[in-house]
């Protein structure tokens, strides 16, 4: 949470920066981290969500049976008495006239039905919808999968004149490298653009910290989920 999920905040939510250099991308980093809303000791209960897994069944990407996983606690080496999450949920919101009224919800956790890396935009309803009821318009962006950009409109259809889900979408830039190859080629080229700066840190563990203290007070409880589901309920 406090490095990739922040990380992803930032370059989804900041300005477009005057160049590409690695000073003046990372300055819009930061400036989205620091902008961010710092939540108060009763916000973290409304705010925040944390979880650990039970006993389930992952399910087989190859179509198969299934794996059946212990639960975190029965795990080997797990210190059953610490209280560890296997999720963590937390909605955050900016303190920028951009990002007015818009909330952004970090979520990762382990043993979950389904591996994504994915980035949701939910765009606002037009202010006069129509009559007829539709799904909000989604931009999916994949971080890591197949489907790596979708962009899920609601259209009209002729027969009969109601909405109808329209897809669009489009493969991955081909690539010779995985992820962490390029920030390693960055650094090895003398540069870096893809690397997280002192201040940029800091900003991120300000956002964490409150969190943090919550948890580890007790005042969040750690709600339970069953491996291969799709998080607490």
């Amino acid at each position: 949470m406090q490095n990739h999920m922040l990380q992803i905040l930032s370059l989804i939510a900041m300005d477009l920066p005057t160049s590409l250099d690695e000073h003046a991308l990372r300055d819009c980093k930061v400036d989205v981290l620091r902008s961010v809303r710092h939540l108060s000791r009763d916000e973290t209960l409304s705010r925040t969500r944390r979880a650990r897994y039970t006993a389930g069944t992952l399910p087989d990407p190859a179509g198969g049976g299934g794996r059946a996983v212990p639960a975190y606690r029965d795990e080997g080496g797990v210190d059953a008495d610490r209280g560890t999450e296997t999720f963590a949920e937390v909605a955050l919101d900016l303190d920028s006239e951009r990002w007015a009224g818009t909330r952004f919800l970090l979520r990762a956790g382990k043993a979950l039905h389904r591996r994504r890396k994915q980035v949701t935009v939910r765009f606002r309803p037009a202010e006069h919808p129509s009559a007829h009821s539709a799904p909000a318009n989604e931009l999916r962006i994949g971080l890591d999968g197949p489907d790596d950009l979708a962009l899920h409109l609601t259209g009209g259809a002729l027969k009969p004149p109601s909405p109808a889900p329209v897809t669009l979408a489009a493969p991955p830039p081909a690539s010779d490298l995985p992820a962490y190859g390029h920030v390693l080629l960055d650094i090895l080229s003398g540069g870096s653009t893809l690397s997280v700066r002192g201040d940029e840190a800091e900003a991120a563990w300000r956002v964490v910290t409150p969190v943090l203290a919550a948890w580890n007070a007790g005042l969040v409880p750690l709600e339970e989920y069953a491996a291969g589901s799709a998080g607490p309920p």
